[in-house]
């Protein structure tokens, strides 16, 4: 269920009360990114109502949620309170320190093989028959690990698995091709 759209005009700031939300970018090259998940205590479309400008990300929940929302001239009124603006930006520079130490500049696809990496050089769990290296995940759990959308991730999954660098399996990934996986780490 989505709360808002990225690129709707902000109307409304929620406080959530029970539940999560995630907020998730859309960018020009198609691919998605969850840029944070927002729990009990958490404010979504707050920075877009205070600069009115329009919301910035989908707001998304894969659950019920319980909500506190406040439209766009009343929340402005409750502000005129000096210590509920005063925790208001306490939030706002706590989130935004947040969010900037957390960002990365790879690809969701240099992600990807990062992750995959790292699980063979830790796990290294390999197939009797081939001796290919197996990643016990599903690619829900990989799109999560890597803070990508399963759309984004699924996407460059099925790149790897047509250059015959990967094979998808029900549960888990199979390398294929160990040399050519190294090769993208460049």
């Amino acid at each position: 269920m989505s709360l808002y759209y990225q690129g709707e005009p902000a109307e409304t700031v929620y406080l959530i009360i029970s539940g999560t939300l995630k907020k998730v970018k859309y960018r020009a090259d198609e691919s998605s990114l969850i840029l944070e998940k927002n729990g009990p205590g958490d404010w979504i479309g707050l920075p877009e109502i205070i600069a009115n400008g329009p919301y910035l990300t989908d707001a998304v929940s894969e659950e019920q949620c319980e909500l506190f929302c406040f439209s766009k001239n009343n929340f402005k009124l409750l502000l005129k309170n000096p210590l509920l603006q005063h925790k208001i930006t306490e939030y706002l520079a706590r989130h935004y320190y947040t969010l900037h130490a957390n960002l990365e500049s790879r690809t969701p696809l240099q992600k990807i093989v990062r992750f995959f990496r790292a699980r063979v050089e830790t796990f290294e769990t390999r197939d009797k028959a081939t001796g290919n290296f197996i990643i016990e995940i599903t690619q829900e759990a990989l799109a999560e690990s890597i803070g990508y959308t399963r759309e984004t991730t699924n996407k460059h999954l099925k790149e790897l698995e047509d250059k015959k660098v990967i094979r998808l399996l029900r549960g888990r990934i199979e390398i294929i091709n160990h040399e050519e996986l190294n090769r993208l780490m460049l």
